[in-house]
C-alpha cells in the first residue's frame, strides 16, 4: 500500500516510478495506491472562490464545496491511473472505504467529512484478484491519521499473495489489517 502525496506527481522521476510499479504488478506483487490531493483540492476551491475552512487541520466539507473536492481528488487519482495504463497496468479508482460522519464536535458541524469505519474488503479483493491496482479515493476522510490508523502496518500477515484479503483483514473492535506487508509514504521533503 502506497500513500502518494499529490505534490510528488510533479517530480521528474515520478513517471519512471509508476513504470516500476506497473512492472512490480506484472510480476504478481499486489499494489494498492492511496493518493492524497489536499494541495490540488485547495487550488480548485480557491479557483471557484470557495474558501477552504479547517478546524484542527480537518477540512470542513460543505454541500457547496464537496463537488469541487470530489473533482480535484478524482483528478489526482486519474493521473495515477493514466500513467499506470500507459505502462500496461490496469487500475480502478474507487472508494473502498465506509466512513461515518464526524458530526458536531465542540459546537462545529463537520458536515460531509467522516472517519473511516471500515475498509471494504470484498470489492478490494475482487480488484486485486483481477490483477488490477486499486486506487483509493479518500477525499471525505477527516485526516490521514484516521485512514492510516485503520489500515495500519501489521507484521504478522502471511506473505503469500494467494491468501484472500478477508483472511488478511479482520474486523474486530474497529481495527483492520492491511493487505500488504508494507506501507510506504511517498512525499516531498
Amino acid at each position: 500500500m502506497l500513500k502518494i502525496d499529490e505534490l510528488i506527481l510533479q517530480e521528474a522521476h515520478f513517471t519512471q516510478f509508476m513504470k516500476d510499479l506497473a512492472m512490480l504488478r506484472a510480476t504478481g506483487i499486489e499494489i494498492i495506491l492511496v493518493p492524497k490531493a489536499r494541495p490540488w483540492i485547495d487550488a480548485v476551491l480557491t479557483e471557484y472562490d470557495i474558501l477552504p475552512e479547517f478546524v484542527d487541520g480537518v477540512r470542513i466539507a460543505t454541500a457547496e464545496s464537496i463537488p469541487f473536492i470530489r473533482m480535484a481528488a478524482f483528478d489526482v487519482a486519474n493521473r495515477l491511473m493514466t500513467l499506470l495504463t500507459a505502462f500496461q497496468a490496469n487500475a480502478v479508482i474507487r472508494n473502498f472505504i465506509r466512513a461515518r460522519g464526524v458530526g458536531v464536535k465542540d459546537g462545529r458541524d463537520f458536515e460531509h467529512i467522516g472517519t473511516v469505519e471500515k475498509i471494504l474488503v470484498e470489492p478490494l479483493q475482487k480488484v486485486l484478484d483481477k490483477g488490477m491496482i486499486p486506487i483509493f479515493l479518500t477525499y471525505k476522510i477527516a485526516s490521514d491519521y484516521d485512514f492510516y490508523l485503520r489500515a495500519g502496518y501489521d507484521n504478522s500477515l502471511p506473505t503469500s499473495s494467494s491468501n484472500s484479503a478477508q483472511t488478511l483483514m479482520e474486523q474486530g473492535n474497529r481495527s483492520e489489517r492491511i493487505v500488504s506487508h508494507f506501507w510506504v509514504k511517498l512525499t516531498l521533503f
